[in-house]
């Protein structure tokens, strides 16, 4: 055994002790984040042989929520192993993990590679039909291509009594029994969702395949069953039989209850809770449990979990905005956008517990300054979307995975490139609330008028946008509980936001706050005319 390994080992056991980070003290906290410095040294940067537990510490490792450090440790590894069925099977479990942080393309691309080197052993069979099961997940979860998906798992269909009939040693999720599993309940997902997002001929006829679905074969696996418990109680709810539906969600977590399958399985029975209560017009009650569905994805560590539970909750939670207009959401709707921005409050630790508001309020002040000075002319409705397009341009962070977005140890170029996704997020979220408006200030607010700015390096983008750009650069610099930069001062970020005039931020701009900032105004309170 290498030093490397004792060292490996070390921390192995310490993980162990730990049921997710979420759960953390917030001294716990750093001291996990210390420990990867070390951690990504010799696990990863400087190790040359191979590990025997790498597989166990990875799947320990996002057990607890840190997918990614799991996928860094398997891709390592798979660069180590000299067999090549081994390699390439530590490769699609990496890449497994990688998909559980969002960066589904990187996993998309490195499965279908794996794919296409395989041959035609049980062993390959196996490895082949898991990959295209993933591939279906990655379709319906992140694409929404609910065919596309299908047709991966009619391959499976085809082929997967060709592979091993129990899995070998040192490996996992390629026998048959594994395989049928991750077929027949991603297959239940899909006309789910089908059946959810259509009306009329073709709700009834994906209603008639999932009923047709119930009737074939069962394994005789525990895991298997109370997924099955699930899904028909999708169907009790697609059929209209809401209390029927009650009658099995609660029989269903009455079962898992203590169990191991807690972990596993409360945050989709919380979000199955908010799904009937919202047919049944129970608003108190269907944002409890889609609170407590993403608050269960957190605990447990299930980090792409918690990116279903949130896009499935706001199609539950928000499926009125879509018959509604920017004007009507912003007029009626502003508790439920309330709502949204708690749940921020929830995710993201390490940004100011204020800083929605903060921005919103910084973002008035400098507007209503600029039409005093009649240097620009804003409409009552224009300023009603700028403000709430500025309460919300953070919102696509609910899209990021929880130990990501508030990790304090060094972020990997990768991890960063994942953090700066939150601005596309933003704009999709709220193109699905009917906030199409809304989503230019949620995708624009890092854009700088010289180009240098992200995600699409666009210059001369709206004035409108760029204040919301500046009023987050501001509450970034004073601020406290920021992850990346200790506070200063604001007179430091005022000299620092005048040298950015023409460059990041538009100089009528620039000049408002800091006249603003001279006259001893409180950039972050607001109190109207």
């Amino acid at each position: 055994m290498t030093n490397k390994h004792i060292i490996l080992d070390n921390y192995f056991e310490y993980i162990n002790n730990i049921s997710s980070i979420y759960n953390l003290s917030i001294k716990e906290f750093d001291e996990y984040n210390y420990s990867l410095v070390e951690f990504m040294t010799h696990a990863i940067y400087d190790r040359t042989t191979p590990y025997p537990n790498a597989l166990k510490l990875a799947r320990k490792l996002n057990d607890i929520g840190d997918p990614y450090l799991a996928y860094k440790l398997l891709d390592k590894e798979s660069k180590l192993s000299k067999n090549k069925f081994q390699r390439q099977y530590l490769k699609v479990r990496s890449a497994s993990f990688l998909l559980s942080t969002g960066i589904y393309k990187k996993a998309e691309i490195i499965l279908i590679g794996i794919s296409n080197e395989l041959g035609d052993s049980d062993l390959d069979t196996g490895l082949s039909c898991y990959i295209s099961g993933i591939l279906a997940f990655i379709n319906l979860v992140f694409y929404e291509n609910f065919m596309k998906a299908e047709k991966y798992l009619n391959r499976i269909n085809k082929i997967y009594k060709y592979a091993p009939e129990k899995n070998p040693q040192g490996f996992d999720s390629i026998c048959r029994s594994d395989i049928y599993t991750l077929y027949y309940h991603t297959l239940c997902d899909i006309y789910i969702k089908i059946a959810k997002n259509s009306k009329y001929a073709i709700k009834r006829a994906y209603l008639a395949k999932l009923e047709n679905l119930m009737n074939y074969k069962k394994l005789d696996v525990e895991y298997f069953k109370l997924m099955y418990e699930l899904n028909y109680c999708e169907l009790q709810i697609l059929r209209g039989d809401l209390n029927g539906a009650l009658i099995t969600i609660k029989s269903l977590e009455n079962k898992i209850k203590n169990t191991h399958y807690e972990r596993w399985m409360n945050s989709s029975i919380f979000s199955v809770y908010a799904s009937i209560y919202s047919e049944m017009n129970d608003t108190k009650r269907t944002y409890k449990y889609f609170k407590r569905s993403i608050m269960a994805s957190k605990i447990y560590g299930n980090t792409i979990d918690e990116y279903i539970m949130i896009n499935d909750s706001f199609n539950i939670v928000f499926k009125d905005f879509k018959n509604k207009n920017v004007s009507e959401i912003i007029k009626y709707e502003e508790p439920l956008i309330d709502q949204l921005i708690q749940l921020l409050r929830l995710k993201d630790w390490y940004t100011s517990a204020d800083h929605s508001k903060n921005v919103r309020n910084i973002t008035i002040n400098i507007a209503k300054y600029l039409m005093k000075k009649k240097q620009i002319h804003i409409s009552e409705h224009d300023l009603y979307v700028l403000q709430f397009g500025a309460y919300l341009h953070d919102i696509g962070k609910l899209y990021i995975t929880w130990f990501e977005l508030n990790k304090t140890a060094p972020l990997t170029n990768e991890e960063f490139s994942l953090i700066k996704n939150h601005t596309v997020f933003g704009k999709q979220i709220l193109q699905k609330l009917n906030m199409d408006k809304l989503g230019d200030f949620a995708i624009g607010h890092h854009e700088r008028i010289d180009g240098s700015g992200y995600p699409k390096g666009e210059k001369n983008h709206p004035l409108l946008v760029n204040i919301v750009a500046l009023a987050d650069t501001f509450d970034a610099g004073t601020s406290t509980s920021r992850k990346y930069r200790k506070v200063r001062k604001e007179s430091e970020i005022i000299n620092e936001i005048k040298k950015l005039s023409g460059k990041a931020f538009y100089p009528k701009i620039v000049n408002a706050i800091i006249k603003l900032s001279n006259a001893g105004i409180n950039l972050k309170s607001y109190k109207g005319d």
